[in-house]
């Protein structure tokens, strides 16, 4: 039987395309509050409590990753001591060793899925032993796909949001960038959310409004110093097909969002003022990389939504490789 432990709602994702994949194959999941929020779109079963799961019931452990303490790492190291096989995804291109950092040492699964042949490589450089590191694709990026939706569906849609027919929406991809990457710490980006998220404001318009989409992770009381900015709405949880159809610009920072939606349409752009690591979305050239505040407003206040064809997903075929695998481990 497996076992999926995920915590963090990315993987969550990545691994729910996976579980639905293998139909009738026996495995029980763990999450988190945070990743339970993803599972339930998918109709996954899990449990939150993990104290009474016994590890013995298991001959494969699949889990996410993060570089925080997580029940991803927990799990990890109680398969390795019970001497059952692990597997770990990492789902973005960032961070590769520090998710396997457990009491200032590594910890590394039987085996590690990463995207693609970049991140191989800069997971190799970072510290990770290549025999460790195989390359699976994305399941997220997969299944990403344009949907033919009717205007009433767009009106309906703005509608809930209390956004008007005639608005121009920018939807801006909040991440916890000042937590998780902060400013005297080794993993600092070079700036934080609320940095970019004034830099914003500061050059939009009064005919624009501005949705800000927050990360599953982040407080739905985050941004409320904006409540009384009426060209400003913050949602946390969404139908993320349909933000992306209906935003005439979608920015952000480094969301792995910002890559679904370059899939979909033209106009998505990161914005990392002062960077000092470059965002795979913008090195592989999937997202537009805006690089000063008047470059910023030149894109947001002229740019137009220009409909594009998506040639080739490189991602085409992930989950089927993914579960063939699996089920040869077991």
């Amino acid at each position: 039987m497996i076992l999926f432990v995920v915590g963090d709602s990315g993987p969550a994702k990545y691994l729910a395309h996976v579980m639905v994949a293998l139909h009738d194959s026996q495995y029980k999941c763990i999450a988190t509050s945070i990743s339970a929020k993803v599972l339930d779109k998918f109709s996954i079963e899990y449990c939150i409590e993990d104290d009474l799961i016994k590890v013995e019931n298991f001959n494969l452990i699949i889990t996410g990753s993060r570089f925080e303490y997580s029940i991803d790492k927990k799990w990890v190291s109680i398969g390795i001591k019970g001497n059952i096989k692990t597997i770990s995804i990492i789902d973005h291109w960032s961070l590769y060793q520090k998710r396997f950092e457990m009491d200032g040492k590594y910890v590394f699964p039987d085996m590690i899925f990463v995207n693609d042949n970049q991140a191989k490589k800069e997971a190799m450089n970072d510290g990770i032993p290549e025999d460790k590191l195989h390359i699976m694709g994305n399941p997220v990026l997969e299944n990403t796909q344009k949907y033919d939706y009717s205007i009433d569906d767009e009106l309906m849609w703005r509608s809930d949001l209390g956004i008007a027919r005639e608005s121009k929406i920018i939807t801006f991809v909040s991440e916890n960038f000042k937590v998780d990457f902060q400013e005297n710490s080794s993993e600092y980006e070079g700036f934080n959310e609320f940095e970019v998220l004034n830099d914003i404001c500061e050059v939009l318009d009064s005919s624009i409004i501005l949705l800000i989409k927050l990360h599953p992770a982040e407080d739905n009381n985050k941004y409320n110093f904006l409540a009384n900015n009426l060209n400003i709405v913050v949602i946390s949880e969404a139908d993320n097909n349909k933000l992306i159809e209906f935003s005439d610009i979608l920015i952000g920072m480094g969301s792995m969002l910002l890559l679904e939606a370059s899939l979909i349409k033209n106009q998505v752009y990161s914005y990392r003022p002062n960077e000092k690591i470059e965002f795979i979305g913008n090195k592989n050239g999937m997202v537009k990389k805006i690089h000063n505040k008047s470059e910023l407003k030149k894109k947001l206040l002229n740019s137009k939504d220009v409909n594009i064809t998506i040639e080739k997903n490189m991602f085409i075929g992930s989950t089927e490789n993914i579960v063939n695998l699996i089920k040869n481990l077991l």
